[in-house]
C-alpha cells in the first residue's frame, strides 16, 4: 500500500510539473510563487511555521511585517521548487547572473594547486544557481543531497539536480565516503548546512542556541578543505540571480569554523529575510515551529 501511494503521489507530481513545463518559464516561475504563496500554503502547515519562527527571532516586529515576510518566504520557495525542475530553462540563465566576492579568487587559486573546496550554503535564494554558474564557468561542482523518502520521485529528483552539476552524493554513508574520495582528489563540494540537526554541536544562529551539524569542519581540518560561503541572492526581478562567494573560513576548530558559517548565514537573512527558508524547524523545541 505504501509503495502504491508514494507511485500515485509521483504520478501527480510529474503530471502537475509536465503541465507547468507548457507555460513559458518567466510566467511559469511566477505562478509557482504565486500557487504556492496563496493555494499549497493555505492548506499546510508553512505560513504558521514561518510566523513562529520569526516570533521567536523577532519578538518586536509587528504583525503585518511578519505576515509580508510570510508572503515572501513562501513566495519564493515555490518558484525555488519550479527552477529546480526546469532543467536547462534554469542553468542556461547562468550567464546572465552577476557576481561578487574575494571567494572567487580563493576558489581558482584552490583549484591550481588541486587544493578540495567546500562551497557552504543554506536554504536561501535559490542555492543551486550557484552551482549552474559554477559549471557554466567550466568547474566541476558536484552536490550532496538528502534522499527522498519517495523512491519513485527520488530518482527524478536526482536526475534534475545532475543537471547543475555532477557528481552527486547522497547523505547516507555510502555517499558520504564517495564524498572524502573526491575531495581528496582536489574536488569541489557544495552543501548545504542550515538545519536542526539532533547529534551536532550547539551553536547559534540569529542569536539562538541550535544544533548543527559540525561535519563540514571535521573534514575541512582534516583534509585541508577550504571552505567558502556562498548564496544565490534572488534579484528583484524574482528571476535571476548575484552569485556571492566570500572569503573563506578559518580551520581553527570544528565548532568555530560551524559558528562562522551560521555569522554568514545570518548576514544574508538579516538583508534579506524573505529568502531564506523560515519554515525548517531551525530551533525544535523553542519556536513550536
Amino acid at each position: 500500500m505504501s509503495v502504491f501511494y508514494d507511485y500515485l503521489v509521483y504520478l501527480s507530481l510529474r503530471s502537475m510539473l509536465l503541465v507547468m513545463r507548457l507555460i513559458p518559464y518567466e510566467k511559469r516561475v511566477a505562478i509557482s510563487g504565486k500557487t504556492m504563496e496563496r493555494v499549497i500554503a493555505p492548506l499546510t502547515d508553512m505560513d504558521q511555521r514561518v510566523h513562529n519562527n520569526l516570533k521567536l527571532i523577532f519578538p518586536e516586529m509587528s504583525s503585518d511585517a511578519r505576515a509580508n515576510i510570510t508572503k515572501g518566504v513562501i513566495n519564493n520557495f515555490g518558484r525555488l521548487f519550479c527552477e529546480n525542475y526546469s532543467g536547462k530553462e534554469f542553468t542556461n540563465r547562468a550567464n546572465m547572473y552577476s557576481v561578487r566576492g574575494a571567494g572567487f579568487a580563493e576558489l581558482i587559486k584552490a583549484q591550481e594547486e588541486n587544493q578540495p573546496v567546500f562551497l557552504v550554503s543554506g536554504h536561501f535564494g535559490n542555492f543551486e544557481a550557484v552551482r549552474a554558474y559554477l559549471t557554466m564557468k567550466g568547474h566541476v561542482v558536484s552536490g550532496v543531497y538528502q534522499p527522498m523518502r519517495n523512491a519513485f520521485f527520488n530518482e527524478h529528483y536526482v536526475k534534475n539536480i545532475k543537471k547543475k552539476g555532477a557528481p552527486l552524493f547522497s547523505t547516507k554513508k555510502k555517499g558520504t565516503l564517495k564524498m572524502i574520495r573526491h575531495l581528496r582528489k582536489g574536488g569541489i563540494v557544495s552543501l548545504l548546512n542550515d538545519q536542526y540537526a539532533s547529534r551536532g554541536e550547539e551553536v547559534e544562529f540569529l542569536g539562538v542556541p541550535t544544533k548543527t551539524r559540525i561535519g563540514v569542519g571535521q573534514l575541512a581540518i582534516r583534509y585541508n578543505v577550504l571552505v567558502i560561503p556562498c548564496y544565490g541572492i534572488r534579484k528583484e526581478d524574482g528571476l535571476n540571480f548575484e552569485i556571492v562567494l566570500e572569503s573563506s573560513i578559518p580551520l581553527t576548530d570544528p565548532k568555530t569554523v560551524t559558528q562562522e558559517l551560521n555569522h554568514s548565514l545570518e548576514s544574508m537573512v538579516l538583508n534579506y529575510p524573505e529568502q531564506w527558508y523560515w519554515i525548517h524547524r531551525r530551533w525544535k523545541n523553542l519556536s513550536g515551529g
